[in-house]
């Protein structure tokens, strides 16, 4: 049956909603019969004249809501095998699992998008899985996976058809009733989860003291165990597979938010790989809920390497804390450890909330130290969010790289949208760039700007010096490739340098033009700059002590690279070393002098200071 004999029933008591709704569906050539309330909705459903193929309702309607209306079609033995969907403007969890618990397909969260109209239809004919269908002496066990504090995961196969299968069973024996009502509204959601990065769920139900769920099985294996293995072989990832995964890890979190759902617990054993190396998202954050829940029973629950500083110090969190633990996840891929590691969870706990990032002095690709540097900013009011994540250039193109070769775009394209709908994106009004970018990051991105770019030594004047210099045109560009894509915004960006003098034009103009013949001097290379206040420090600081030591221990790795021993000679190649990461970050860790407290408590400790400065 062609999608213009599909007829769907509407039931939405907001005039402005209800005549959305119709418009989109009958954009999607839907047949539509809208109703302004639940009483009114089951009236037309059980007039025997009336036929429908699909039922959208509001939860939340007068007369009868959205529920009353779904646990009577359900109770109703002609309309029982009738698909719905659940619609809410507000992300009420215990309703909407309810709803999911009585059969409803999925749920929206409102305003309805076209492209989710177009999944509509996978619905429609799909009578749902029955008791039989969900026995476990269907499939046979063929080995263990692993193994937590919440449960475990064994690898089965489906008898009639040899299909392999992932089953996930988790106990509920130390949780209260409280407890394990909300684990089965959990456990609800994961039939809404679905997209080309998500381990699909098949099959989740309750029995006794366990909780079942029949998972897509990810042939590839964890991503912790690839992870392990490049660590033995000391063969680090690439940048263009580190950013691949990560587009993939983004686009499912993408889909994950758009329906108000948080993660909470993502992690590197967390992510699977399949056959064709696609990694998805395979745990939901379920086992993480059940392992809090019971963790005053629980010896070990594990050290929280991915939790983000507001979730350490107690405090509320939202989408941004799934975006931190992407940014420890990314750190692990390109450097093969945490980001923050210690001998107890309590020290892990102090290191997240107080340890400073530092990456100056790290072999890493641009691209990828900015996205760990944006997420992993301690400040989750600074983290982007996860849609201006997946707006970055080096995400973006891998994203739709993705989206194109898995040939998915109806089954994702709804989560762009979703933020434009909501208002974060308003057409036709310009947005001011220090609303979308950490204007306390420009020195930054003017360092990693001036880093990336072939720089040019120029006199200027008649009797000037030379000076490093590059185009308006070298600075555009690398903002486009590697930040903001947008021709203004980027052109916001390098205003706003201008303006903060962390660039100068060699004019002394003072409008920034991205163009080959207008030129520029970056803060770092002036002369009339000390050395330790061309980064300030915006951080806290280690003991004076280990600050210093640290600076000479950057000192002797310095020395060493310029020494070059020949087999006559030993040669001193400065300039190379100036332009080596171990520079760099002895000139990011000199500015932490400023900040370092010098009352020392013996008279060793200040002795030890000054002599490693004096070295």
């Amino acid at each position: 049956m062609s999608k213009s004999h599909y007829k769907v029933l509407v039931a939405e008591d907001d005039p402005f909603q209800r005549l959305s709704i119709i418009d989109i569906l009958k954009m999607s050539n839907y047949e539509v019969t809208p109703v302004e309330n639940g009483a009114l909705a089951l009236d037309k459903l059980k007039d025997p004249n009336n036929h429908f193929d699909l039922v959208l309702l509001d939860l939340l309607m007068p007369e009868k809501s959205g529920k009353d209306v779904l646990e009577a079609i359900k109770d109703d033995k002609r309309l029982c095998q009738l698909p719905v969907i659940v619609m809410s403007a507000k992300n009420d969890k215990s309703i909407i699992a309810e709803c999911l618990a009585k059969g409803a397909k999925t749920f929206i969260v409102k305003p309805l998008r076209i492209q989710e109209c177009r999944g509509f239809e996978n619905y429609i004919g799909n009578s749902g899985e029955t008791e039989a269908e969900q026995n476990l002496s269907k499939y046979r066990k063929i080995k263990g996976l692993g193994t937590g504090s919440a449960g475990e995961v064994d690898l089965v196969e489906h008898i009639e058809t040899g299909k392999l299968f992932a089953l996930k069973t988790i106990s509920l024996l130390n949780l209260n009733e409280k407890e394990r009502q909300s684990a089965e509204c959990e456990v609800h959601f994961l039939k809404v989860l679905v997209g080309p990065t998500l381990i699909k769920s098949h099959q989740s139900y309750i029995e006794k003291d366990k909780i079942y769920i029949i998972m897509e099985y990810a042939e590839g294996g964890s991503l912790s165990e690839k992870i392990m293995y490049a660590t033995y072989k000391k063969q680090p990832f690439d940048k263009d597979t580190i950013l691949s995964w990560t587009a993939q890890i983004i686009l499912a979190v993408m889909l994950m938010h758009s329906k108000n759902i948080l993660h909470r617990d993502l992690k590197c054993q967390n992510l699977f790989l399949t056959k064709d190396g696609i990694l998805k998202i395979g745990d939901f954050g379920i086992s993480k809920k059940l392992e809090t829940m019971s963790r005053l029973t629980e010896t070990n629950v594990g050290t929280p390497y991915f939790m983000a500083p507001e979730v350490c110090r107690g405090e509320p969190y939202g989408e941004k804390a799934d975006v931190w633990a992407i940014g420890c996840i990314v750190f692990e891929l390109a450097l093969l450890r945490k980001p923050f590691d210690a001998e107890s969870i309590g020290g892990v706990f102090d290191k997240i909330i107080h340890k400073p990032l530092d990456l100056s002095g790290e072999e890493l690709d641009t691209d990828i130290k900015m996205l760990i540097m944006e997420m992993l900013d301690k400040d989750p009011s600074h983290r982007p969010n996860i849609w201006e994540l997946s707006k970055k250039p080096s995400i973006n193109d891998k994203i739709w790289k993705f989206i194109k070769e898995q040939k998915c775009e109806e089954s994702v394209m709804c989560v762009f949208e979703r933020r434009k709908i909501e208002g974060d994106e308003k057409e036709g009004e310009e947005e001011d760039v220090s609303k979308v970018f950490d204007m306390s990051k420009l020195d930054v991105l003017a360092h990693f700007i001036r880093s990336d770019i072939k720089m040019e030594e120029v006199k200027v004047g008649w009797f000037g010096k030379a000076e490093k210099i590059a185009s308006g045109y070298q600075i555009l560009k690398w903002i486009k490739e590697h930040y903001e894509k947008d021709d203004k915004k980027a052109e916001d960006i390098g205003q706003k340098m201008l303006d903060q003098e962390i660039i100068s034009r060699v004019d002394n103009n003072e409008i920034f033009q991205g163009n080959h013949t207008t030129m520029y001097r970056f803060y770092e290379d002036r002369g009339d700059i000390a050395c330790n206040m061309l980064r300030p420090w915006k951080a806290d600081v280690d003991s004076a002590i280990e600050v210093s030591s640290q600076l000479v221990k950057l000192i002797e790795e310095l020395y060493r690279e310029a020494i070059v021993e020949c087999e006559d000679s030993t040669e001193i190649h400065a300039e190379e070393a100036l332009k080596s990461t171990k520079y760099d970050s002895f000139v990011t860790n000199i500015a932490k002098l400023e900040h370092v407290d010098l009352n020392f408590k013996t008279y060793n400790e200040g002795l030890c200071f000054f002599l490693n400065i004096y070295q």
